[in-house]
């Protein structure tokens, strides 16, 4: 008990090491308040969210409150997170199930990202967004790719690691597609890199 607690002993560090433990504290609870999240909406039984009203939501407010979410993260691994959307940029949709969408998506982008860029921006279309999150990471496996845009990306086994760093985030957000009525795809970035698009189908508002 004596050599834990020496060790716990702050004086044991210098003031950089202290800060970077900090950061890996703050990650790790990050991480498993994220997946113990998946985890119970994955194992809520199916309902029906057709009567669920759909909610304004500014989508650079949204960006900008899950950047904050993952501040140390972004800080630990020096990833420049950009937000490139219009500030006054609003729609319509569920606030609660996109954000756990988009909230994934910059997950994984950040778990795979050392040193590199993040970049939000958006696409209009026949009066439609796309949300884009690139990244300058190690990209995705051809095959995980491939299994992820067919929608039927599925862990193989338990030990399998290359699947299980994306298996719960992306279970989740097929499961809470067809509820918002939207779509993704995700393409590999050359020399590297990631970006998915998330297409929503609702009608874009715009504040003044």
């Amino acid at each position: 008990i004596n050599i834990i607690g020496d060790n716990l002993n702050p004086k044991n560090y210098t003031k950089t090491e202290l800060l970077e433990n900090f950061q890996l504290v703050i990650n790790s609870t990050k991480r498993l308040e994220l997946l113990c999240s998946n985890l119970l909406e994955l194992l809520n039984p199916d309902k029906d969210n057709s009567t669920i009203e759909p909610q304004k939501i500014n989508l650079y407010q949204l960006i900008e409150s899950i950047k904050e979410y993952f501040s140390i993260g972004l800080m630990a691994k020096k990833i420049q997170f950009i937000n490139a959307l219009d500030p006054l940029l609003e729609i319509k949709s569920n606030d609660y199930h996109l954000s756990i969408i988009v909230t994934n998506i910059i997950s994984n982008a950040i778990r795979f990202t050392q040193g590199g860029i993040i970049n939000i921006e958006s696409n209009f279309i026949n009066s439609n967004i796309h949300l884009i999150i690139s990244d300058t990471g190690r990209g995705i496996q051809p095959e995980i790719k491939n299994q992820l845009n067919r929608k039927n990306f599925k862990i193989q086994h338990k030990n399998d690691i290359k699947h299980r760093s994306y298996g719960f985030g992306y279970n989740l957000i097929f499961k809470l597609l067809p509820q918002l009525q939207a779509d993704i795809q995700i393409k590999n970035n050359l020399p590297q890199g990631t970006t998915v698009i998330l297409k929503l189908p609702h009608t874009i508002l715009k504040t003044n």
